[in-house]
């Protein structure tokens, strides 16, 4: 079974960390390369984010599961 943080990483941060390795900084001006950082920051942050948040309330849940079984 794959989890959701493994599914976020394939499907969201990889291709966003790809998209990043094929940028040319030298032919950016410190403008455009000032923008394609923060566009990458933003949306990577935020995938990533989720792909903490998930396997914690798994975890909580599990716990909770665990504590209160076949309630």
């Amino acid at each position: 079974m794959i989890s959701v943080a493994a599914v976020v990483t394939i499907a969201f941060n990889v291709p966003l960390n790809n998209a990043l390795a094929v940028i040319d900084p030298g032919m950016l001006t410190a403008a455009d390369a000032a923008r394609e950082w923060q566009r990458y920051a933003d949306s990577w942050t935020a995938w990533n984010h989720v792909r903490t948040i998930a396997p914690l309330l798994g975890s909580a849940l599990l716990l909770v599961g665990a504590r209160y079984p076949g309630t």
